[in-house]
């Protein structure tokens, strides 16, 4: 087959368009070299395991007094607990934590947005906020746990975020101006859990308690637009949502996340109830991303699995 000079001529220009354009994509969603950093943005572009892959590579620790500092995400500075078996450990080697989790979050979370993290613990999505709203959005984060809010506040500022970060260090409950026992396992602080009962007075080295006051989101907010809440407070979710019905009440759109397990409240399917109520679409997070649920399909599971549930309205 003879195929003309004119036809090779015009399949080479397209060819060469065709490079032009990959390669400006490229260029706009490249960051320099010399930042060796990848905006989250960028990273929704990557399939989920090119990323870990690269989370992994980028990871890294440096112990610095009596904590470690670490590279997650393949950009932002951690200080992170050497004593904890839960959470510091994935950070370390891993470079990043629950990626489903993070994936939805930079897909809701928009630069100017207001976005609340309540159970920050060592701040993986509360620094992870901070970059997506940028320098015009707020991130309020909620970490009762002494240690970790110190912890925390070291990475908000070694990250530069000061400014666009308000950091709580109040329990959020349902209600505000109260005294509550914080009760902190050792080796695993994430699972710490709030309750009106005293303080233990030792013999038990496996965990410690301190006292600590209550506030509501409510009280927090005040009349201030709010567009994102992650919620994460082993088994207080309930409480915090009582806490939070002004905001919820004001109707403009909201997302949620939420961690949502049957068995640590009193009636799951009053509170699962409470979401649609409230005008909220319901769906899941799994591994192949978000999955519409209904409260029927939750409550057929076992009433001891936890789930990460997204209320969008």
């Amino acid at each position: 087959m003879m195929v003309s000079l004119g036809t090779l001529d015009l399949n080479f220009k397209k060819i060469i368009s065709t490079k032009s354009r990959i390669l400006r994509n490229i260029k706009e969603h490249t960051p320099p070299l010399h930042a060796g950093i990848l905006h989250p943005r960028f990273m929704r572009k990557l399939p989920r395991a090119i990323y870990r892959q690269r989370s992994r590579a980028k990871a890294c620790g440096v112990p610095m007094d009596d904590a470690i500092l670490c590279r997650v995400l393949c950009k932002y500075k951690m200080f992170v607990n050497p004593e904890d078996r839960g959470l510091s450990p994935h950070l370390i080697l891993d470079g990043y934590w629950e990626m489903a989790v993070t994936e939805v979050m930079i897909d809701l979370v928009r630069e100017g947005m207001t976005a609340i993290d309540v159970g920050a613990n060592l701040g993986y999505f509360s620094v992870l906020l901070a970059d997506l709203v940028g320098p015009d959005g707020k991130a309020i984060v909620a970490e009762p746990n002494p240690r970790m809010a110190s912890l925390l506040t070291q990475s908000i500022r070694v990250n530069a975020f000061d400014s666009r970060v308000e950091l709580v260090t109040d329990a959020i409950t349902a209600e505000s101006g109260q005294e509550m026992t914080l009760t902190i396992p050792r080796n695993f602080p994430q699972n710490g859990a709030v309750h009106y009962g005293a303080p233990h007075s030792g013999g038990d080295d496996n965990s410690t308690s301190v006292r600590v006051r209550t506030r509501t989101l409510d009280d927090i907010v005040g009349d201030r637009p709010v567009d994102f809440i992650k919620i994460d407070v082993e088994g207080s979710e309930q409480a915090v949502w009582a806490g939070m019905q002004g905001i919820l009440g004001r109707g403009k759109p909201l997302s949620i996340i939420l961690e949502f397990t049957p068995d640590r409240y009193a009636d799951p399917m009053t509170f699962l109830d409470s979401f649609l109520q409230a005008g909220f679409d319901l769906s899941q997070i799994t591994a192949s991303g978000r999955q519409p649920v209904t409260p029927d399909d939750i409550m057929k599971d076992p009433a001891n699995i936890d789930r990460m549930l997204v209320l969008s309205r």
